[in-house]
């Protein structure tokens, strides 16, 4: 990891509380705030978003916004539609490599890396 990440690592790790937290995982919990900070403006903890735990595809943070709000709960999806009357979602999927290195078999073709946007309602 370059100094500046490590840098910004550590300003993270501070500010969160997570000293207790093993260099990958707070790794882990840092790109994941990163990259939901630019879908997610309010403030948020990264531990509703973590779910990188061993088994799981290399998925280490997962956020899910529905009309603007970060979903932690399934309840909270239809809530949230019976409130609005629609469901604009939007899917962050996060996967941290601290590797120096690019590594080509992380590499994948550009279907894999698009934004992907659901619209249209349906009521029952």
């Amino acid at each position: 990891m370059d100094r500046i990440t490590r840098s910004l690592l550590r300003a993270f790790v501070s500010e969160n509380s997570f000293e207790a937290l093993a260099e990958d995982i707070a790794f882990e919990h840092f790109a994941g705030w990163l990259v939901t900070s630019d879908h997610y403006s309010e403030t948020f903890s990264t531990e509703d978003i973590a779910v990188g735990s061993g088994g799981d595809c290399g998925i280490d943070c997962i956020a899910v916004i529905v009309n603007g709000c970060l979903v932690t709960d399934p309840d909270e999806v239809e809530d949230l539609e019976q409130t609005n009357g629609y469901v604009d979602a939007t899917f962050v999927f996060v996967q941290a490599e601290r590797s120096t290195h690019f590594l080509t078999r992380y590499q994948g073709t550009p279907r894999n890396h698009q934004h992907l946007e659901v619209t249209g309602s349906e009521k029952a």
